[in-house]
């Protein structure tokens, strides 16, 4: 057997055909070579039906299943807590009383007034003071006929002078005197009153008593705290299981007669096959009839 078929040899393999001469010679040679219950006029051949296998899967154990245990080591961790260095305790004190300065003014003496004459106050002042106002007057001018015009309005004597009218400015002079600026009074002068600042200690904080509450201190240590304790642990190893395809016979092989057609073209009468392997014709037989 190779790949799981069952390989035939070639002798087994031949196809072995058998001309039925007549019915009288078929039954007068009878035995196993002879195809059983043949019809005269009918060719018949034997044919080899190899074995059938079908292809089946099995499981074949690879592994066989066990158990195991072990020891779980117990399982540390670290905790933080607080531990006291100190309780709470309170603690009381005097407090003296302190002092500050304080500034008063005090009255040296009240305020007062007094009564003073001024005298009157003048002032001296220069003044322009006319002495004689602007005018005109007949002035001699030039003689008439000496090839000179007088300017302006002129006036010939009989004697022959020319009279010119000449306009005479203002005149002036300064007069200094006294003049009254501020008349004599009697005024009010107030006296303040006079005062004395002075420096004094008061009691800013009377003396007392002062109490202070003081926590409890504490410090952070880390501590060993157990998480799992020590255990068994136990499993189950389950087989392990191998799938293999195997064939399995489901029949074996056999000859088996079949009807072929004969050599003088005589049709043959097909039998109903009734084998699993396919029909496939042999080489065909002739007879020794004319």
């Amino acid at each position: 057997m190779r790949g799981g078929m069952p390989i035939l040899g070639a002798t087994t393999a031949a196809l072995i055909a058998v001309a039925v001469l007549g019915g009288d010679a078929a039954l007068a040679s009878g035995g196993e070579d002879c195809p059983p219950n043949a019809v005269p006029g009918q060719c018949y051949e034997k044919v080899l039906i190899p074995p059938r296998y079908e292809t089946v899967l099995e499981q074949v154990l690879e592994t066989p299943g066990g158990a195991g245990s072990r020891i779980v080591p117990a399982v540390y961790g670290e905790a933080v807590r607080q531990e006291l260095v100190s309780a709470e305790r309170v603690e009381t004190w005097t407090v003296p009383a302190t002092y500050r300065t304080v500034y008063e003014t005090i009255l040296v003496r009240p305020a007062s007034c007094r009564f003073e004459t001024l005298p009157a106050e003048y002032e001296t002042i220069t003044e322009r003071v006319l002495v004689r106002p602007a005018h005109t007057e007949w002035r001699r001018g030039a003689v008439v006929g000496n090839g000179s015009a007088p300017s302006g309005p002129t006036r010939v004597l009989p004697t022959g002078e020319v009279l010119c009218l000449v306009e005479v400015p203002a005149e002036y002079r300064l007069v200094t005197r006294q003049v009254l600026r501020t008349p004599a009074r009697t005024v009010r002068i107030d006296i303040p009153a006079e005062t004395r600042t002075v420096a004094r200690q008061v009691i800013d904080c009377p003396a007392h008593q002062e109490r202070r509450v003081i926590p409890a201190q504490y410090r952070t240590v880390r501590v060993p705290v157990l998480l799992q304790p020590e255990r068994r642990e136990t499993w189950s190893i389950p087989p392990v299981w191998r799938t293999v395809t195997r064939q399995r016979l489901v029949s074996e092989g056999r000859f088996e007669w079949r009807v072929i057609r004969c050599a003088d073209g005589r049709p043959a009468t097909p039998r109903p096959y009734t084998g699993d392997a396919p029909y496939s014709p042999a080489p065909q037989a002739y007879n020794s009839y004319p």
